[in-house]
This record gives structure tokens, C-alpha cells and sequence, in this order.
């Protein structure tokens, strides 16, 4: 009698198990990412780096955080693709300050299509 219970349980686990991710459409597979690129091809380091999804208003925090991108070098962003911010339409805005005081701001770049190349601070 204990072998039948324990099948039952079993089989009662996995059927829930099933129905969960039936019911989550899918969700269970993972979350699906992209990966943007921003490539500093200038003479100048990038201290400080802010991006924001196009549609939001705050900058938020500074992604390097004391960790500069030096010249030659590239930093990325891993972003979480959800029902909200999805490909291909996902826009983000980047601010980077250099090294030496300039600001540059990029307005609703393709981070599912392209990496950024800064050639200028």
C-alpha cells in the first residue's frame, strides 16, 4: 500500500509540474536577454554610464560604477526581455560622461539591431 501512495504522489507532482508551466505559457523555459555592446573607440576614457529604457524618465544609477571604460575597450549591458520591453522595439538611451567633462547622449538606440561605437566624446 505504500508503493500505490507513493506513485500517486508522484504522478500527482508531475502532473501539477506540468500544469504549472502550461499555465505560465512557456515562462519556465527562462528568461530571454540581450546583450548590448557600448564600444569606446576614442582617446578618452568613459567614467560614467546611464541607460534607460526610452520610454522612462530617471537615469537611475551610474552602471560603471568607479570602473572606467578605457579607450579600445567596450562595456555591456545585459537586459531582460519582458512583456513590457521586448525586440525587436526595445529603445534605450545611454548618457556617458568622459574623462574629461564631456557628455554625450544617445537617444532611442536599437539595442536588439545595433552596439554603440563612440568615436567622439
Amino acid at each position: 500500500m505504500q508503493k500505490t501512495a507513493v506513485f500517486r504522489m508522484t504522478a500527482t507532482l508531475l502532473l501539477a509540474s506540468g500544469l504549472a508551466q502550461l499555465a505560465l505559457g512557456g515562462r519556465a523555459r527562462g528568461a530571454e536577454y540581450v546583450v548590448f555592446k557600448i564600444w569606446n573607440d576614442t582617446n578618452v576614457p568613459i567614467t560614467q554610464l546611464y541607460d534607460k529604457d526610452s520610454r522612462q524618465a530617471p537615469w537611475g544609477i551610474d552602471d560603471l560604477q568607479g570602473h572606467p571604460i578605457q579607450p579600445g575597450h567596450y562595456f555591456y549591458i545585459r537586459m531582460e526581455q519582458d512583456s513590457y520591453a521586448h525586440c525587436p522595439g526595445l529603445l534605450h538611451d545611454v548618457r556617458l560622461v568622459f574623462a574629461n567633462g564631456a557628455v554625450k547622449t544617445l537617444s532611442k538606440v536599437e539595442v536588439c539591431k545595433y552596439d554603440v561605437h563612440v568615436n567622439k566624446p
